[in-house]
């Protein structure tokens, strides 16, 4: 496993490019980030090759899959991400779901998501990129949101079969939906593409003293075989720097 700092968040305000070098000084190699259609790629590309560091996980466009009458501009939007993606070297893309659609049932919109991931499927296996499905909690941050649980989007996993399609699993959203977070780590973790870390409350830094305990986290994956990302999504209350330097000597990846 290796720790890759989302500089979105972890840098708010900080150019991402500047972002990189912040974190290679604070002893990290792999970062992620949000939208890349807002972003200098080329300026992107060369600090990447100037600060040897690593980009582990970017988002696709925001388009919603559980409507079917938007499965084509969603598909155009994975074009267009998957090419950014092969510029920068990153083979995981974020995808999001869309809003809960008032009057169509459940079952509909989830038919409609695995519909339009199975659609994608040759996109991905062409790229040899992975796309990365997230459940987001709908109590404090994302309200209304389809898919907000982790089971659900598992069940996704298994109904598409293919490896090329993976989830997101977000202990900060999870726990704030009243999952036990550690137990279904270890029973999913070869459907889990990825993992994003935050303390809570507040979403702040996940090694102070909150409700979700980090140590418990990274063995729980290390329990169920997860040697991917570890993707630090918080938003720091303190220096983020000392924070970034402080987590990794108080919980070191193998």
């Amino acid at each position: 496993m290796v720790y890759s700092v989302c500089s979105s968040a972890v840098f708010s305000g900080v150019s991402l490019p500047e972002s990189l070098r912040i974190i290679r000084q604070a002893g990290y190699d792999h970062y992620e980030f949000w939208s890349w259609w807002d972003k200098d790629l080329d300026a992107l590309c060369h600090a990447q090759r100037e600060l040897q560091v690593t980009p582990s996980a970017m988002c696709t466009r925001f388009i919603p899959l559980n409507d079917p009458l938007c499965r084509e501009p969603y598909i155009a939007g994975l074009s267009e991400s998957i090419e950014a993606s092969q510029r920068l070297g990153c083979m995981s893309l974020i995808t999001q779901t869309g809003q809960e659609i008032a009057g169509v049932s459940r079952r509909e919109q989830y038919d409609s998501i695995v519909a339009g991931l199975r659609a994608c499927v040759p996109l991905l296996k062409a790229s040899g990129r992975t796309l990365l499905v997230e459940p987001l909690n709908t109590r404090i941050d994302h309200k209304g949101y389809y898919l907000w649980q982790s089971e659900e989007a598992f069940r996704m996993i298994d109904d598409i079969g293919e490896t090329c399609i993976r989830v997101l699993y977000d202990v900060y959203h999870q726990h704030i939906m009243g999952e036990d977070t550690a137990r279904v780590i270890e029973r999913n973790a070869v459907k889990i593409g990825h993992i994003h870390i935050a303390g809570h409350p507040g979403r702040h830094e996940p090694f102070d003293e909150n409700e979700i305990d980090l140590g418990e986290t990274l063995k729980a994956l290390e329990r169920g075989g997860y040697t991917k990302a570890v993707g630090l999504e918080y938003f720091p209350v303190h220096d983020p720097v000392e924070g970034l330097v402080k987590l990794r000597e108080q919980y070191p990846l193998g």
